[in-house]
């Protein structure tokens, strides 16, 4: 009997790269977030590494552009990344003080129409894991799932080096949290 253990991978994503990109690489990042946490696999542990910029829900699982409903859809066991410029071949060389990277509900930019939640852990039914570090959440709207970050079935949520500003109706809503050095307001 043999089996071979999934290996996490790291999976680029620059808003200034080229379309097409197959995110391997910073020079083949993919431009859409959603594109990356597309390709995550649920369990492995994967790891995205977002360079500086602002990430829009839009444009998912055959949703309407600009649908109030566009979520970041993360799987059990991914871990998003920020605070890079594009180059770094090593977590320790990010500045997400420097290079913020932010998630943003903001989905209709300067007319005050912001999606539903800006992320969502997404589990197929079971408890899921999954880490934040170095990315701003902002304008999460808690019309529906009561929060910017909604953790269904109990899910484990890590934020570390995180900003969570300008969210209506809450951060957080399910799951167990672990805050490290964030900034709420």
């Amino acid at each position: 009997l043999s089996f071979s253990a999934l290996q996490a991978n790291i999976i680029y994503v620059n808003s200034d790269a080229t379309a097409g990109g197959n995110g391997t690489s910073w020079e083949t990042a993919y431009n859409d977030l959603q594109d990356a946490l597309a390709m995550t696999v649920s369990g492995r542990g994967d790891q995205v590494w977002i360079a500086q910029g602002t990430y829009y829900p839009i444009d998912i699982n055959n949703q309407a552009e600009f649908d109030r409903t566009a979520t970041f859809y993360i799987k059990d066991q991914v871990a998003l990344y920020g605070g890079f410029i594009g180059s770094e071949t090593d977590l320790a060389q990010r500045d997400w003080e420097s290079y913020p990277t932010i998630l943003s509900g903001e989905i209709w930019q300067d007319q005050n129409y912001w999606s539903i939640h800006v992320t969502t852990i997404y589990n197929n039914g079971t408890i899921g894991t999954v880490t934040f570090d170095g990315i701003t959440i902002t304008k999460g709207n808690a019309t529906y799932m009561s929060a910017a970050v909604y953790g269904p079935g109990g899910s484990n949520v890590s934020a570390t080096n995180c900003t969570f500003s300008e969210n209506s109706g809450g951060v957080a809503s399910g799951g167990t949290w672990t805050a490290t050095n964030c900034i709420f307001s």
